[in-house]
């Protein structure tokens, strides 16, 4: 049972900062680096983890405008206008 909890915090922690080290890992869980590497290399090998992305800036990359739009198409009767 702790072993799954010790996971889903490792998890937790890695979707808050995907870029901490073993050792920051380790620091948060409160066990060794190498404990922290392997048990994120075991759930990368086992499909929990599928990867890592990088959140870029809208504002630093000139994306100023945000839109939201709304479709609502009419009901298909199957007769011709």
């Amino acid at each position: 049972m702790a072993s799954v909890i010790t996971d889903r915090n490792l998890l937790a922690a890695l979707q808050r900062d995907s870029t901490l080290t073993a050792q920051d890992l380790a620091d948060t869980l409160h066990m060794s680096a190498s404990q922290a590497g392997r048990r994120r290399q075991r759930l990368e090998a086992d499909g929990y983890i599928t990867g890592y992305r990088a959140r870029l800036s809208p504002e630093k990359l000139g994306l100023t405008v945000e839109a939201f739009i709304q479709l609502v198409m009419a009901t298909l009767t199957g007769e011709a206008d």
